[in-house]
């Protein structure tokens, strides 16, 4: 793009979006509003995803409950890893949070955290 005849359009485009856009009210709140989802998740999964017993269904305990609504194929590979033993423990309940974390659509990670937060 530097060397284009749009290197100038491109270069104005940016300086617009630094001035105008990423510095909107509404921007600033949807960024805020993500991170409070975000880590709002990540707290309540990683309860379940720390005490969870892969060999085990649990539906009786807050931990148990929250791992069980975990995606099945993010389990999956994690039950697997945690038979493997190549990796160590930790590192795989922290893979599988953030694994199912990130592969979330903004969409759902939002409804998700409607649901479950109340509101």
């Amino acid at each position: 793009m530097k060397d284009s005849k749009a290197a100038a359009f491109v270069k104005a485009c940016r300086k617009l979006n630094r001035s105008q856009v990423y510095c909107s009210d509404e921007t600033l709140k949807l960024e805020l509003m993500g991170r409070r989802i975000i880590w709002d998740l990540m707290d309540l999964f990683w309860e379940g995803v720390k005490h969870a017993d892969p060999e085990k269904e649990d539906t009786k305990t807050f931990a148990g409950k929250a791992y069980n609504l975990l995606s099945d194929n993010y389990r999956s590979v994690f039950q697997h890893e945690m038979k493997d033993k190549k990796l160590p423990e930790t590192y795989c309940r922290l893979q599988l949070l953030t694994d199912y974390i990130c592969g979330m659509t903004d969409t759902f990670a939002a409804a998700l955290h409607r649901r479950l937060m109340n509101g």
